[in-house]
């Protein structure tokens, strides 16, 4: 989890840089961690970590969830997060890896 936090931590800032929406309190790590577990336990959740030579480079976080009654299809798959390591970009890692929630 620790190493998930931290790539998370990455991602955020990055973008923070650039949108100050993406900014975070100093205690977000304690509140994502508390999330990610919750997401792992859950049956509508899907959490999946990619590892390079040992080194978490990616996660995605992908949700079911259920639309209200306007929609004839009610249920649907949601990608939440898909953090890609910023120096593991652009080589089909993240794409790769959402090939399992699709079939999920």
């Amino acid at each position: 989890m620790e190493r998930l936090v931290a790539l998370w931590k990455e991602f955020m800032d990055f973008h923070a840089a650039c949108d100050k929406t993406f900014q975070r309190t100093e205690e977000a790590h304690v509140h994502l961690e508390s999330l990610m577990h919750k997401r792992i336990e859950s049956p509508n959740d899907h959490v999946l970590v990619a590892e390079f030579h040992g080194n978490l480079v990616v996660y995605s976080v992908c949700e079911i969830s259920e639309r209200n009654q306007i929609y004839l299809i009610r249920r649907q798959g949601v990608i939440r997060a898909l953090d890609v390591k910023e120096d593991n970009r652009h080589f089909g890692i993240g794409s790769e890896l959402l090939e399992g929630p699709s079939d999920w």
